[in-house]
């Protein structure tokens, strides 16, 4: 009896003790799949080891196997009943695996060996690419001088040598090893040539200068011509100035990135000329070389958009993603109808021009908490204004427990036919709280000015320190609808007991 047919009995009875809960359907023409599909159709092991699987099998052992792989899983269903829905890839496949393996020890020692084999490899080689790409961006037009090709070459070699070390003591097998070290050298090789290449190649030199009370960007290609994308040639231009055979075109800032990106230059080969522009803003697609009246009077009458400080990249740093940005792009000041965020690395200059004028807008506010909070970070004041933001939340927390009955009294009283009582109690009871669509929470704050500049500028200190107060109500529900009234009655309570006033706002989740 040929080896698929002893199987056929013993999958039809996997196939009828499933079910349509697992998905499973016996395929088309069964009778004539590879010993692969079979496998892969009782879904025990993924495809790479039912590759390595069928590569070891013997022919005299692959009907038993089969039947044995059968049997499990059919046991298995059993023992499921109508979960049997779980079998798909879980705990089940790992069990019937593991009996398999006990019941095959030599046949799986060998495919475990294979596949962990494998895997080295593919790490090794995945390391390799890794390193590589690192050099090959730190391989640039940039290169000016001999010795920094003799420097560059002689780092590639020792990072060639560790990784032949990394190999050639590895548990892996000869034929790997010969493998991994042919590609290593070829690595090796691309990257001098590329030096070969970069220190013979020109950088992009571009320079950020005032235009008008706008910035525009001169540039000079590697390579003498140019494309530009259709219906953007209005912001290419050629540069008339003194400096034209240094920096031939100029492109409109906006035009810039776009211009870099469509003639195929890297960010890596762009030199910034020191005489750049140190920053200048933007929001929206209004550019200024600096924080003037005007731009400022602009931003706000448009409401505030996003602003940004943007930063020429002249010392060749690197985002925090590790790229050589020929700028670098700071959001300054973020406003929303919550919150305004402000920037820590916000200047005290740059404060001063954004508010001048408007010293009593809540933007105003924010900027200069802003600066408050950062001389607090260098004095060490910020650790004695937590205390006394959590002593003045504590203070009120406190008289809300106390007063927690006259609180939950207070709920009852506007939601009686949504009441529950467990007992005789007045707050035993539980509240049916399903208003519909009206999930969030609560943010309680104080109207106290001194303790909300306070706490903003401990938030500004702390970033996990919020906006609200830390007060929590007596019956948790994220219903905003009862908690607008809970509130309210715990407003009550502490403005009888404190004199303190207290406002909310709902969020909704």
């Amino acid at each position: 009896m040929k080896r698929k047919d002893m199987f056929m009995n013993e999958v039809i009875l996997v196939e009828e003790a499933m079910g349509k809960a697992c998905g499973l359907s016996i395929p088309p023409r069964f009778e004539a799949l590879e010993l692969d599909a079979v496998l892969e159709y009782l879904r025990v092991f993924r495809k790479q080891k039912i590759s390595v699987l069928v590569k070891h099998l013997k022919e005299e052992e692959t009907g038993t196997f089969l039947i044995e792989t059968a049997k499990l899983v059919l046991a298995m269903c059993k023992d499921l009943g109508e979960k049997t829905y779980q079998l798909s890839w879980n705990d089940t496949q790992d069990k019937v695996a593991t009996d398999l393996s006990n019941s095959f020890p030599e046949l799986f020692q060998a495919v475990n060996a294979e596949i962990e084999e494998a895997d080295a490899y593919e790490e090794i080689r995945y390391n390799m690419n890794k390193s590589h790409t690192r050099q090959l961006k730190g391989i640039t037009a940039l290169l000016s001088t001999p010795q920094e090709v003799v420097e560059i070459k002689r780092e590639i070699g020792r990072k060639s040598r560790e990784m032949q070390y990394l190999i050639d003591n590895s548990k892996l097998s000869m034929e790997n090893k010969e493998k991994l070290n042919k590609y290593r050298k070829t690595k090796y090789e691309e990257s001098l040539l590329r030096i070969n290449i970069k220190f013979e190649e020109e950088p992009v030199k571009v320079l950020y200068y005032r235009s008008g009370t706008s910035v525009s960007v001169k540039v000079k290609l590697s390579k003498t011509g140019y494309s530009y994308r259709e219906g953007r040639g209005k912001e290419v231009r050629r540069n008339k100035g003194t400096d034209k055979a240094e920096y031939p075109l100029i492109i409109s800032f906006s035009y810039f990135e776009d211009f870099l990106s469509g003639n195929g230059v890297a960010n890596e080969d762009i030199l910034v000329d020191k005489q750049s522009l140190d920053t200048f803003y933007q929001f929206g697609t209004k550019l200024s070389a600096n924080l003037t009246p005007k731009f400022v009077e602009d931003w706000y009458n448009y409401d505030c958009p996003d602003l940004y400080r943007l930063s020429s990249n002249k010392e060749q740093g690197l985002s925090w993603i590790g790229e050589p940005l020929p700028h670098f792009c700071t959001k300054l000041v973020e406003v929303s109808w919550s919150s305004t965020y402000v920037n820590e690395g916000v200047s005290e200059e740059e404060v001063n021009k954004l508010i001048k004028g408007r010293e009593h807008t809540g933007i105003a506010t924010e900027l200069t908490t802003m600066l408050k909070s950062k001389a607090m970070r260098l004095t060490g004041e910020a650790d004695a204004l937590e205390q006394e933001i959590n002593e003045y939340d504590e203070k009120i927390q406190k008289v809300i427990q106390e007063n927690s009955s006259t609180i939950l009294e207070g709920v009852a009283k506007a939601f009686p036919e949504r009441m529950i009582h467990f007992s005789n109690q007045p707050a035993d009871f539980k509240i049916n709280d399903d208003f519909g669509l009206d999930c969030g929470y609560i943010n309680i704050r104080s109207k106290d000015d001194v303790y909300t500049e306070k706490r903003k500028m401990l938030s500004n200190v702390f970033s996990d320190v919020a906006d609200w107060m830390s007060i929590s109500l007596p019956l948790y529900s994220q219903s905003t609808t009862l908690n607008k009234v809970q509130f309210d009655v715990a407003a009550q309570v502490v403005r009888n007991e404190l004199g303190i006033e207290l406002f909310a706002h709902t969020v909704m989740d």
